[in-house]
């Protein structure tokens, strides 16, 4: 199978934002304006993004096979999630291949492994120019740490949720310090990731040493509208450029409006006496607080 055209967001989980699987409404956050109704298919992928023949993109489509269907049954709420079943896994799985395929990301890494020489993988012993597949198999090897997080399943019953093409948003309310990188790595105490499933399903990973939250692990937890509002707050500052929904209403732009201008666009942060650029993914400066959150979802530290 030719694999040309490659994706950094899976099309069929874009699909679950469309009335009919193969239109959505975009908004561009640079301008401010929405486009109705344009096709998925033209949406977060490039020719030979990972690399050029496919092979990496190959396995991540049947990877992405098998988290679908976790997904889409937690979505309809047709499987349990428990610690360390098939669902969890498969589900923690995919939210760390989306977190880190993104070109933000893996461009970052590669700026991080050629100006300090500490990330080695195959590319760079064998001389050649470092390739996206290269970083991406290196993370993904590394990022075990993610199934120790503790696990919630977010239900809004009024708002939609929305999307991004840079879906899983991390943040840490623990570890809040932008002049370093990596306070929303994927080791890091205080990490917080939230991932939309559909417009009315969202899970929420997080560190249980560092947060308390209602409910037992897998639990399905109702979301008021002002949680909601917040976790889209987290796609408006985590996003590329894109915004995705169902449908853009108005209580949408609001969001926007609300969290845009706490997101850092062209902010260069560095860390101290080293000149190495931080990922844009750590931009997020308005954090979900839950302060008002049904969920009771407090700092322990």
């Amino acid at each position: 199978m030719d694999y040309k055209r490659q994706h950094y967001v899976e099309a069929n989980y874009l699909r679950e934002f469309s009335k009919d699987e193969a239109t959505f409404d975009i908004y561009l956050l640079e301008k401010r304006f929405v486009l109705r109704q344009k096709p998925i298919r033209e949406q977060c992928q490039k020719d030979s993004y990972y690399e050029k023949g496919g092979e990496l993109e190959g396995m991540l489509s049947k990877i992405e096979e098998i988290v679908a269907k976790f997904r889409k049954d937690v979505g309809n709420r047709g499987t349990t999630l428990e610690k360390g079943n098939d669902a969890h896994k498969c589900l923690a799985m995919g939210a760390i291949i989306q977190r880190i395929r993104g070109p933000e990301y893996l461009d970052w890494m590669k700026n991080i492994a050629e100006k300090t020489n500490q990330v080695k993988v195959r590319g760079k012993e064998s001389g050649k120019p470092l390739d996206r597949s290269d970083l991406l198999g290196t993370v993904i090897g590394s990022a075990n740490s993610i199934s120790d997080l503790d696990l919630r399943v977010l239900r809004t019953e009024g708002s939609d949720l929305i999307t991004s093409d840079n879906p899983v948003a991390a943040q840490n309310r623990i570890v809040k310090r932008h002049d370093r990188v990596g306070d929303t790595g994927l080791r890091m105490l205080g990490l917080e990731l939230v991932w939309q499933l559909n417009p009315k399903t969202a899970l929420y990973f997080f560190d249980s040493n560092s947060y308390q939250c209602v409910g037992d692990f897998g639990e399905t937890i109702t979301i008021n509208e002002e949680e909601t509002d917040a976790i889209n707050g987290l796609q408006v500052q985590n996003a590329i450029q894109c915004l995705y929904a169902q449908e853009w209403k108005e209580n949408m732009n609001q969001a926007v409006e609300k969290y845009r201008e706490s997101r850092a666009w062209d902010t260069d942060f560095t860390m101290a006496k080293e000149d190495v650029e931080m990922s844009k993914q750590d931009r997020i400066t308005k954090p979900w607080d839950w302060e008002q959150s049904t969920c009771r979802n407090e700092a322990k530290v």
